[in-house]
């Protein structure tokens, strides 16, 4: 026997020990990004406290148990109003409503904005309006003179030469008062500011930073209505901001969004401060008043635990004096179950993915011989007799051009795809033998337990593949969700379809397919290419990193059932494998033995999808290397118990179709 085949297997073992060695790395930088802030959002508490009657905000923090920070948006001018700092005029509105339309010069312009503070305010003067909105809009406030107007006589007046439109939708500052009493609180600080394009050039964002800092925050979280970062779409100012945000010590927040949604420019600070960002999740205001408050906090739980997501940005149930929906107390149990979920978790500082995790040149020339060994035992399975010097040679040069372009992010995602690929093609195509034999036992119960056999030997090749071609996945933006690996959807949709070709052309299928192919097309055969080609597109649809928008979104009933097996399992496997995928490779050799080979094609492709699906679950690299493997094995636990009870109905059904066949014909 050639000792080529052994030589390949011990090539794979030894790549899974450099896998090993290289998500040890990862495994200690996931240990040390675990601790996750609830940041509540200031805006949507005061709102609360106001609905609540309350005269202090404050008053309202123990019914928000597990909070540590608060989020501040800067304020507009209808929110000093509301404050008492100002009233708030147009130009016209002005001249109107004092008098002031006519008279002794100075005049209101009508073109302009009118702030005007009928007495000294504790929390903020007019002299530090002016400086504020100058900040914010360089050069256009002041101080008017309007001591002449008998009918504001005594009151301070800001001009603004902008039109209040203006004003209405752009942040001027921040409420110092309320940050003050947050700190007193023991609250860490959050700003989300917003962008000004027009007013803050590269040369202001250090001083506009500066400003920032004398509030000591823990972390920045832009926002605005424009949805864009502060320097978006100026290159040279976002690099700017984001040497600001680093030069401060500040984390960035990144929020968990569709990419159609994602902030403008946000993706550039990203790739320039990776390693001071967070990644951010929220529930938007509307969706979650639909949703009971222990769903809600599920959906919470699950971003911290699962996704790598380290702030949970919360905003209260809006205050409902006579609640209709079965909402009492909606914000306590919201905020004590998911503190309670989350208890070994909860900190005042969010973790960041502090350091990088690299893997040495060596290393990654002894992973890539993996991918490549797979792919001449398939080869070896059909051409036995292919000369060694040609595969030992390819090995050779192929580790050496991976150690030449080690860590570069195209390449390491191609290996990825590609060893994924060949190892999950070797785990099914290695079996057919057994499956095959399988099928020819004496009887059901030991064809099912060789067909166990065979499955669980597949199952590990795939794990070990899985395990391998992960390892290539290092990169923090991976981690945190700013880039999909995309190549999930030819593992998990191509190579079963590849596989199970192979199986049909293999030398005891293939006179069966290839006289199929000449003969008439049968009502059964087309309705089962219907439902194939149906099930085959809402599978393709709901793959990958980025579910589709239409049928990829889970449905409501399924959405439940999934809370359902995450609260009472901790970490819910994936329903396309243990529901169908393992249980229809463990059926096959039953099909096969009762002579169904179109059957047995269905389920060897079902099958197989399982087999490529379990990369699926560690393409998913914001996924923690724990889940994802207690994700695989619990899987499969499940896949194994639903395969034996599938045989039991298959094999009474089968029963049952031979005694109405005896019945019906004599």
């Amino acid at each position: 026997m050639s000792p080529i085949p052994n030589l390949l297997r011990l090539l794979i073992f030894i790549s899974f020990l450099a896998a090993c060695y290289g998500h040890s790395q990862r495994w200690k930088q996931e240990e040390a990004h675990k601790k996750v802030e609830m940041v509540i959002d200031y805006n949507a508490l005061l709102e609360y406290s106001r609905a609540k009657g309350a005269d202090d905000w404050t008053d309202a923090l123990p019914e928000f148990s597990g909070v540590q920070g608060i989020a501040f948006t800067e304020l507009k001018v209808d929110e000093l109003e509301a404050y008492g700092i100002c009233t708030v005029f147009s130009g016209i509105a002005l001249g109107a409503d004092t008098g002031q339309g006519s008279g002794t010069p100075p005049l209101p312009n009508p073109q302009y904005t009118y702030l005007v503070q009928w007495s000294p305010n504790d929390k903020m003067s007019a002299e530090q309006l002016v400086q504020a909105i100058n900040q914010a809009f360089p050069g256009r406030a002041s101080l008017w003179d309007s001591s002449k107007s008998p009918k504001i006589a005594g009151a301070k007046v800001v001009e603004v030469r902008l039109p209040l439109r203006s004003l209405q939708t752009t942040g001027i500052c921040y409420p110092d008062w309320v940050l003050k009493q947050a700190q007193a609180k023991h609250l860490s600080i959050w700003l989300r500011p917003e962008n000004k394009a027009s007013t803050i050039e590269p040369a202001d964002i250090n001083a506009y930073f500066e400003r920032l800092h004398e509030k000591r925050p823990e972390g920045i979280i832009f926002g605005g209505s424009s949805n864009e970062v502060v320097g978006y779409s100026d290159e040279d100012v976002l690099k700017s901001t984001a040497a600001a945000i680093q030069a401060k010590g500040w984390k960035l927040g990144f929020i968990e969004s569709a990419r159609a949604n994602q902030q403008k420019g946000i993706e550039t600070l990203v790739r320039n401060s990776h390693l001071n960002t967070v990644r951010v999740f929220t529930v938007p205001p509307m969706q979650q008043e639909k949703l009971k408050p222990e769903r809600v906090a599920q959906m919470y739980s699950l971003a911290a635990r699962e996704r790598n997501l380290t702030v949970l940005y919360l905003r209260p149930y809006a205050y409902d004096p006579t609640p209709d929906k079965g909402f009492e107390d909606a914000n306590v149990n919201f905020f004590s179950a998911l503190s309670k979920q989350l208890e070994d978790r909860l900190s005042n500082q969010a973790d960041t993915f502090a350091t990088e995790v690299e893997l040495s040149r060596g290393a990654i020339a002894v992973l890539s011989l993996a991918g490549l060994a797979a792919f001449w035992l398939v080869v070896l399975d059909y051409f036995p007799k292919a000369p060694a010097v040609p595969i030992v040679v390819s090995l050779t040069l192929f580790a050496a051009l991976n150690a030449a372009l080690a860590n570069r992010h195209l390449w390491m995602a191609l290996m990825a795809l590609g060893t994924a690929c060949c190892l999950s093609a070797l785990s099914v195509i290695s079996q057919f033998r057994r499956l095959r034999r399988a099928a020819g036992k004496d009887t059901n119960l030991e064809a099912l337990l060789s067909s166990s056999h065979a499955w669980l030997i597949m199952s590990l090749i795939s794990l070990a593949g899985a395990w391998i071609a992960s390892c290539f996945l290092q990169e923090t933006t991976y981690k945190l969700g700013l880039d999909i690996f995309r190549g999930v959807k030819v593992i998990t949709v191509l190579m079963p379809v590849a596989i199970t070709a192979l199986w049909c052309l293999s030398e005891d299928q293939r006179r069966h397919w290839l006289g199929i192919g000449g003969a008439p097309l049968k009502l059964y055969q087309l309705i089962a290419l219907s439902i194939l080609a149906v099930g085959g597109l809402v599978y393709t649809m709901r793959t990958g990193n980025m579910a589709g928008t239409d049928v990829g979104e889970s449905m409501e009933t399924e959405r439940h059932l999934r809370m359902l097996l995450d609260q009472t399992l901790g970490v819910r496997p994936r329903f396309k494998e243990f529901l169908m995928a393992h249980p229809a490779m463990l059926l096959a050799p039953l099909a096969l033995r009762m002579g169904w080979k179109e059957l047995t094609a269905i389920l060897i492709l079902v099958g197989a999808t399982g087999q490529c699906g379990l990369f699926d679950t560690f393409a998913h690299v914001h996924t923690p290397l724990q889940v994802s493997l207690i994700r695989c094995v619990m899987g499969a636990a499940f896949g194994l118990l639903l395969g034996w009870i599938y045989a039991g109905i298959l094999l009474a059904l089968a029963k049952g179709v031979r005694w109405l066949q005896k019945k019906v014909v004599p």
